[in-house]
């Protein structure tokens, strides 16, 4: 956890104080993340709203798909009704409308809070519901169809972001997009219920959805949480919406144990060795065991390597059985420097799962064979245990910035880290560019670039100061291939600041990461000065406005 404080109690009732103001034509949130696992299975969606005209013909939500509109999930407002699908990757579609009217002709005059639920049940042929809740209470709706059942359901997985005030289909937007006003987005991996919607709607005063309070209890589920220029970190200068999930711990596992074919990647640490898909055991099939009759003095214990990141917080469950027949008394998960400081199971004879919280001193997972208060004492007799259903889950990291990826960014004398070409001189400060062109066109037209990161599909703030030295052209800056700054700069200092989601989606559909590079440069006979640069990682699901005509994406206090 980063740390951060916040005055916000269970019992408090923040108020809305900003919303975000779709202009109709091309301005939509790009959440930066498909939501794979959340629309694979029971999710919702809550969201209050303020429309420019409630009668207008066909204005998303939010939306996306893939090919074809396979694998989507979008909400809408058309002629006043409220209408939600969710389409499987084979193209069966369930949708519902509601029967009445919800928004009135021009102009809403009042806010109204909009809840979507998805119930797949079970992953068979039995079809997945949807339903729809204005104002914390579910309305009268009707199937247009309902043709997705729960194995279809199940099987939902898209390359394609979630858009907010607009369809994301397959990469294009701007078709039918919202117009009017949008505050505190949130989707949550489970199904809420009446009493959860009534609890967030509040008689119309928009809550803290991060911590759990009366009849809302599904804060650990909340996947992502985006508060439209109200959140810690939300920078309405640059337009970027700061996830505000930041408490508790990931939903998914970064790693779950699968022993129905094999040992999934585990050793026997020590004198012993592991086997997988054992059945039978405690009336339970698929475990993995460690089996050793060496009496060498050694530790003995089930290995899982390079699992943890150094230093991460993590929660780890596993289910355990000790056979009473067995030298050993305890199964003990190594966290700290030795196993024999740390908890020890001792159930014996019956199946036992355990939960542990800790921060990471290893890469690997060390569930150790011990005896009642120590290491393992070998024995002729067999040392034997069993574990099955081992997880593995992130803390969750709340809004703000990781730790400065750029070296040397003042260009000092002595620079080692940046590539400089030949166009470029290093002042003892800052860096003298001359403009060769397109940074997308040639590597050779980088005026200094560095491997800041190993980003991947994370999201990143750029900040820089420089200043025009000749010419009336561009400066350029950019990640790898890709131009991402390019702007007339003045002759007189300035700090410029870019936020970029490092993911494209390729023709074929695949997702790739831009890279690590960052370069600067400009267009052909311009020169630059450049200075002060800086590269951090932003933290959690953040959100990049998104206005293709240039006319500025507004943020209004108008909230409710």
């Amino acid at each position: 956890m980063l740390g951060l404080a916040s005055t916000v109690s269970s019992s408090s009732t923040p108020e809305s104080k900003y919303s975000l103001d779709f202009d109709g034509a091309d301005d939509f949130l790009d959440t930066g993340a498909t939501f794979n696992t959340t629309f694979a299975g029971d999710f919702s969606i809550s969201m209050w709203v303020k429309p420019d005209d409630g009668q207008n013909s066909v204005q998303y939500f939010f939306g996306s798909a893939n090919s074809s509109v396979n694998d989507s999930v979008r909400a809408f407002i058309s002629s006043g009704k409220v209408g939600f699908i969710l389409e499987a990757h084979d193209s069966t579609i369930t949708r519902v409308d509601t029967n009445s009217t919800v928004f009135s002709a021009g102009a809403a005059t009042s806010w109204t809070h909009l809840g979507f639920m998805a119930n797949i049940t079970g992953t068979g042929s039995t079809k997945t519901t949807l339903h729809v809740y204005v104002n914390g209470v579910q309305v009268a709706q009707s199937y247009t169809s309902q043709n997705v059942t729960g194995a279809e359901h199940s099987q939902w997985e898209s390359n394609q972001n979630l858009a907010i005030g607009d369809y994301n289909n397959n990469g294009s937007t701007g078709s039918n997009p919202y117009n009017g006003k949008i505050t505190d987005f949130a989707i949550w991996n489970a199904r809420l219920d009446d009493a959860n919607f009534l609890a967030i709607y509040n008689s119309g005063r928009p809550t803290n959805l991060t911590f759990d309070s009366g009849n809302y209890n599904q804060s650990s589920a909340l996947q992502a949480y985006y508060k439209m220029g109200n959140g810690s970190f939300d920078d309405k200068a640059n337009g970027v919406i700061h996830d505000q999930n930041s408490s508790g711990f990931e939903s998914s596992s970064l790693y779950a144990s699968n022993y129905t074919s094999g040992v999934d990647g585990w050793t026997g640490f020590g004198e012993g060795g592991v086997a997988g898909n054992i059945d039978g055991i405690g009336g339970v099939d698929n475990c993995l065991r460690y089996t050793s009759s060496s009496t060498t003095p050694d530790t003995r214990a089930f290995l899982k390597s390079d699992v943890l990141t150094i230093g991460k917080v993590y929660k780890v469950t596993f289910s355990y059985y000790i056979p009473s027949g067995s030298n050993v008394d305890a199964l003990i998960l190594d966290t700290v420097a030795g196993a024999d400081n740390d908890t020890r199971n001792t159930v014996t004879d019956a199946w036992a799962t355990v939960t542990e919280y800790f921060t990471a001193l290893t890469a690997d997972i060390k569930i150790v064979l011990g005896d009642a208060d120590q290491y393992l004492n070998p024995a002729a007799t067999d040392d034997i245990a069993y574990i099955k259903d081992v997880s593995v889950v992130n803390q969750k990291i709340g809004a703000g910035f990781g730790a400065e990826a750029v070296d040397d960014g003042d260009f000092p004398s002595t620079n080692v880290n940046w590539t400089i070409r030949p166009s470029t001189t290093i002042n003892g400060g800052s860096a003298t560019i001359t403009g060769l062109g397109s940074l997308g066109g040639s590597a050779n037209n980088w005026g200094v670039s560095q491997d800041v990161i190993d980003i991947g599909v994370r999201s990143y703030k750029v900040t820089f100061t420089a200043k025009q030295l000749t010419g009336t052209g561009a400066m350029y800056g950019g990640i790898g291939y890709h131009n991402i700054f390019s702007q007339v700069i003045t002759s007189d200092y300035v700090t410029y600041t870019f936020y970029q989601h490092n993911v494209v989606t390729t023709g074929n559909g695949t997702r790739v990461a831009f890279g690590g590079v960052l370069a600067a440069g400009g267009e052909t006979a311009n020169t630059f000065e450049i200075k002060d640069v800086s590269v951090k990682q932003l933290n959690g699901l953040p959100a990049l406005t998104s206005d293709a005509n240039g006319s500025g994406f507004n943020f209004s206090s108008d909230a409710p």
